[in-house]
This record gives structure tokens, sequence and C-alpha cells, in this order.
């Protein structure tokens, strides 16, 4: 009789869990479908071409996120009820404990990510423009709900999704194509018809300044697939992806590009120089960026009125003499390093000293360029022959009209109340603010500056963030950014390869978002990527 009793109890412990795996699994395809049509539909989509692409692209974005959370939330609810019975009866109802366990789970990534999303919440409260608030401003759409998605993104990638490594590799196919047409656009050619045909629209993602924040946000992925990848079928491919996104990224036409392009060398350089193998391949990717330059080179040449755009930083890489410089800067160490291989003594410690020498002498020449335009914009002709460089000078017009945006954005901050400078003045508010509570003097700067268009962000995510969301929503979203790429790139455990290509992407989006701002189109794909990082840092979810 015990026995009999016994089995009818694991047979309904068995059905039991049975139950509780089908919730999860069920929770695991509906987070799929969502990453798939973010990283495979939503570079692609657009309804009329370049007429309303960024709206369009948002339409999509909150569609995914909207049927999403009506198929999400049902079967989440049925998923923790099932664990809260499981809990019941496995720990006997120890609620206190359960707590102090569940907070102990999370990271200093997650905390930071509660923050931001609480901020998000009290600035919608204490805002006077909730219905702007709400969905965000006219042609950006970053308000409120959008924000909640976000941040609802993160933490379900990172807990109810099971690893998947194909999934994240899809990037890198999917957004080879993308680079192909912005490409291939650059030059006049159009595959696929997209009207109206102007400079600044460039491949399926729309303005530049969208299709590069896309871009430096994804295309790390090869970068850092070349440089930690030992199998040669995979570094051959690795390769091929590499150039094609070098060569797009120099004919983009926004310098926020360069900018992170910059910082991600840097840094691989410093991760490379204790490691013969790294430092070769960091030097391999040098190469290939040189060739992706001498081909583009090539073809303006051949086609000298072809290209549709171009401007001093362009011609640098694609039109001088500076990528034969860094062939032959490429070449002579890679038959130094195999050299010094083969002789047991490559001088790790010269190259390590050399990555400090570059790493801090990159850092000192952004403070004295930051210090030059001070001084010259306070104290005009005191830089010597540099002075007469319109970059040297802070103005409404520097930076192709920043400087009126980010004069605007601070002007924003010092008009601001005591409790607006604590939780901001509302989601993507700022424009709400400017038109019904901003000086007669800042009304103006943006007038003359901007023609009457609107200033919806101050064109640096962090400084639209302080003024939207205040310090509060500014420490939530510093922290959450920050401590993922520190977190993701130190990470030693599992797979290092996708911990290290999330570190890679979210600093280059972060880097060119310093001078840029957030739209559906890259700050859905950096999200996604935050919570595949997360997922493989932690270790929390399923094999």
């Amino acid at each position: 009789m015990t026995k009999l009793l016994k089995q009818e109890q694991q047979k309904k412990e068995t059905l039991f869990s049975s139950f509780c795996r089908f919730w999860q699994y069920l929770l695991d395809y509906i987070i799929c479908i969502y990453m798939l049509l973010i990283i495979v539909v939503l570079p692609f989509y657009n309804e009329e071409g370049y007429q309303h692409i960024g709206t369009d692209k948002h339409k999509f974005f909150r569609a995914c996120f909207t049927y999403t959370g009506y198929a999400l939330f049902p079967v989440l609810g049925c998923y923790l009820i099932c664990k809260c019975i499981r809990f019941w009866r496995e720990e006997k109802g120890n609620w206190k404990e359960a707590v102090k366990s569940g907070l102990r789970s999370l990271s200093i990534t997650d905390f930071f990510a509660l923050l931001y999303g609480s901020s998000l919440v009290i600035s919608y409260l204490c805002t006077p423009y909730r219905e702007s608030a709400k969905w965000g401003a006219l042609g950006w759409y970053m308000g409120l709900i959008p924000q909640l998605a976000l941040v609802a993104t993160y933490f379900c990638i990172s807990r109810l999704w099971k690893k998947r490594d194909w999934m994240f590799l899809l990037f890198l196919p999917v957004s080879a194509v993308t680079f192909v047409l912005g490409y291939l656009n650059r030059f006049g050619i159009y595959p696929i018809d997209m009207q109206p045909r102007l400079y600044n629209f460039i491949s399926t993602v729309g303005n530049i300044n969208w299709y590069c924040g896309y871009m430096v946000t994804v295309m790390f992925i090869g970068v850092y697939l070349f440089w930690k990848t030992t199998e040669d079928r995979t570094k051959r491919l690795a390769a091929l992806y590499v150039t094609i996104a070098f060569a797009a990224l120099v004919t983009q036409g926004s310098m926020s590009g360069f900018m992170a392009l910059g910082v991600v060398l840097v840094l691989l350089f410093c991760m490379s120089a204790s490691d013969a193998g790294h430092m070769l391949l960091f030097w391999q990717e040098i190469l290939l960026l040189a060739v992706a330059c001498l081909f583009t080179w090539g073809v303006r040449v051949l086609w000298p009125n072809a290209i549709t755009f171009s401007d001093a930083v362009m011609d640098l890489f694609t039109n001088s003499c500076f990528p034969l410089l860094m062939a032959a800067l490429a070449v002579l160490f890679l038959v130094y390093i195999p050299y010094t291989n083969r002789k047991g003594c490559y001088p790790k410690r010269t190259f390590s000293r050399l990555a400090s020498v570059v790493g801090c002498g990159t850092a000192l020449t952004v403070c004295v360029v930051i210090g030059m335009i001070v001084k010259n914009t306070l104290y005009p002709g005191s830089i010597g022959p540099f002075s007469d460089n319109d970059f040297f000078t802070f103005s409404p017009e520097w930076g192709s009209l920043r400087g009126a945006s980010w004069k605007a954005a601070i002007m924003c901050l010092r008009e601001e109340g005591w409790l607006q400078r604590l939780v901001g003045v509302g989601p993507d508010c700022m424009e709400q603010f400017i038109s019904h509570e901003g000086s007669l003097e800042m009304r103006e700067l943006l007038q003359r500056a901007f023609e009457g268009l609107r200033l919806t962000n101050a064109h640096c995510e962090w400084l639209t963030i302080w003024i939207d969301l205040g310090v509060i929503g500014l420490i939530g979203y510093v922290g959450m950014i920050s401590s993922a790429v520190v977190r993701f790139l130190a990470n030693k455990k599992g797979n290092t390869f996708i911990t290290g290509a999330c570190g890679l992407c979210v600093l280059a989006y972060t880097v060119n978002n310093f001078v840029s701002f957030q739209q559906s189109m890259s700050v859905a794909t950096v999200f996604v990527i935050l919570g595949i990082g997360e997922a493989y840092t932690s270790g929390r979810n399923r094999e």
C-alpha cells in the first residue's frame, strides 16, 4: 500500500514538473520569435522606401513588443504560479529566504537596469507631459512604453531564454547584407529600389546616423570572432565579413562610426599585447581594414563620379596614402611577430608597455583636443596654427550643429526645477520642455540653428537621458551600460566569444551615441545583445 502511494506521488510530481517545463519552453519560444524579428526582420523592414522609414521601423518594433507582450505575460503568469507552488512544496513557504536568494542572484547590471526602469516610471508620474511621454516624441518614439519594453527585453532574454549560439551568430549574415547594400548605395547602385535617393539615406536602415548606429552595434561581433576563433573555415568567413564591414564603415558618412572603430581597435590592441597569437590576429584585422580602404580607393579611381558623398575623414581612408601606410605597418608586424615566435622570444613586456602607451596616449589626446577647443573658444587665436580650424572653435555650428544641440541641452539642465533635475522632464520629453518651459534665449538659439525644426534630443544619448530622466535615470542607464561592458569583456567562464563580442558591441554603441541618439533600430538591437551577454555571463539560463 505504501509503495503504491509513493508511486502515485511520484507520478503526480512528474506530471507537475512536465507542466512547469511546458510553460518554460513556451516562454522560450515566444522570446525566440521576438529576437528573430529584431535580429532578422527589423533591419530590412520598410513600407515606402525612405519616405517614412524611421516611423516604419518604430511601428514594426512597437508591434513586435506589443504582440510579444500579449503572448508572453499570460504564459509568464502561469509559469510563475508553477514556480510558487513548487517553492511552497519544497521550501515550506520560507519566503524571507527566497527573497534573499533572489536578491543575491541579481548582478550589478541587473540592479542598474531595475533602477533605470524605475526611473522611467517615476519620471512619467512626475511629468506634466504624460501624453507625449507615454510613447515619446513624434518620429522618435522613445517614451515610457518603448523604454520599458527594452528593459523587459533585457530581463526576459537574460533569464527565460534558452541559450543558442546560432541565434547570436544570425547577426552576421543579416548585417552583411545591409552592409553590402549600403556600400553599393554609396556608389549610386540600388539593388533594392529605395526612394528618394539622397546621400543621407543608405541601405535598408535609413538616415546615415541610423545606419551608422546599427552598423557599429553589430559589426564588432565579426571583428571579435576573427580575433577569437582558431578554426580555419570560421576564420575565412569572419575575414570576409570583417572586410565587408570595414568597407561599409569607411564609406557610410558619419564621423561617430570612426570614433567607435578607433576606440574598439585601441582596446583590442591592449587586449592582444600579452599574447603573440592575438597580436598577430589584431594586425591581420588592420590589414583587412587597409584592404577594404584600398579596394574602395580603386573603385573611386575607376569611377570618380560614382560616389554620392565624401568628406575629409572618408577621403583620408579611401582617397589618400593612409591605407598604404596602414598596410605597410600591418605587414611589418605580421612578419616580425612570427619571427619572434620562431625564436621563442615574443616581446610580451614591450608590447604590454606599448599597449599602456597607446591606451594612455589615446585618452590624453582626447583630453588635449577638448582642452584646445575650450581654450580657443574662450580665447580665439590662442592655439597658434590650429586657431583658424573651425573644429577647434565651439559654436552652434560645431559638429554638424551639435554645438547648438549641446548648448540647448545644457541650458535645459540649468533651467530645470529641483524635482526635474532629480527625475527629469519625462521620457522623451525634451522637446515638450523646450517649447513649454524653455527660455526665450534657448528657443531663439534653436530657431537660428535649425530654422524651425524640432529638437527632440541632444545628439548625445547620455545628455538626453539626463534631461529626460534626471540624475536617477542617468545613474541607472550609465551603470547598466558600463557594468555590462566590463563584465562581458572580463568574463572567463562559458562561451567567452559571445560575452566578449557582446561587450565590444555595447561599447561601440555607447561611443557612437556620445554624439548620436537613441532610435528604435539600434537601441532595440543593443538591448537584445545586452540580454544575450547577461545570459551567457551569469549562466542562469538553460543550455
